[in-house]
């Protein structure tokens, strides 16, 4: 039985479990690494699909539905690094005294974008990235 994308199941023991449902006809096809997306919402993509497994699967099913999300990622283009990064749970830091004294708005282009911010971050600069105009 499925409801709201949790299948649940019986177990040969007759318990029931709960894991991620998918349709028959899911395509896997979910955000390319090569598309023009700022890497931070690459990053929460990946990072969804992880926290909706760990929420949604028990503990029988949350190993299987990791490997299964990882050969996705891969197959979608992510590096061993992002994939890594992504099925770690999240850190906490505490936010630094020094505060930025300014804050560039700078157009985000995949290529030009990050070491543009890198560079202000030097000069304790913050910038923000601008979606392209249409």
């Amino acid at each position: 039985m499925s409801f709201l994308d949790v299948d649940v199941y019986k177990r040969t023991d007759g318990s029931l479990g709960h894991k991620v449902y998918r349709k028959p006809t899911h395509t896997n096809l979910y955000l390319n690494q090569l598309s023009h997306y700022h890497p931070a919402k690459k990053h929460s993509f990946l990072s969804s699909l992880v926290h909706r497994a760990k929420t949604l699967c028990d503990q029988v099913s949350l190993a299987q539905e990791l490997e299964f999300l990882t050969t996705v990622f891969k197959n979608n283009g992510y590096s061993n690094q992002q994939i890594r990064r992504a099925m770690q749970p999240t850190k906490h830091t505490t936010k630094s005294k020094d505060k930025s004294s300014t804050t560039a708005y700078i157009p985000y282009r995949a290529s030009t974008y990050g070491r543009l911010s890198r560079m202000l971050a030097k000069h304790n600069i913050k910038s923000v990235a601008l979606p392209p105009r249409k």
